[in-house]
């Protein structure tokens, strides 16, 4: 079974981190998947997350894909959802 999982607060990280390196962020959305299985014990759980996020950016200083890569790496790791569950949780940017 699939199910979308919140993206939490990795868009008010992103959007903080992009301000403080002086881009303008005019979207971001994201095609988060969960996956919902049984567990090791038997119970059902997320066991898996992908986040699928795209950041949209029209300001005069334009991110570049390596600002993103690090922009959305940051991100996660700040992230206190991403911090606070026991599933995997991984960050595919967009291409």
């Amino acid at each position: 079974m699939m199910a979308d999982p919140q993206t939490g607060d990795a868009v008010f990280d992103v959007l903080a981190l992009s301000s403080n390196k002086g881009f303008v962020v005019d979207s971001y959305e994201d095609d988060a998947v969960g996956r919902l299985e049984k567990n090791a014990g038997g119970k059902f759980a997320v066991t898996h997350i992908e986040l699928r996020p795209r950041i949209q950016s029209d300001g005069v200083n334009q991110p570049t894909q390596a600002d993103l890569g690090w922009l959305h790496d940051k991100a996660h790791r700040e992230c206190f959802i991403a911090n606070s569950v026991t599933t995997e949780v991984r960050v595919i940017p967009a291409q």
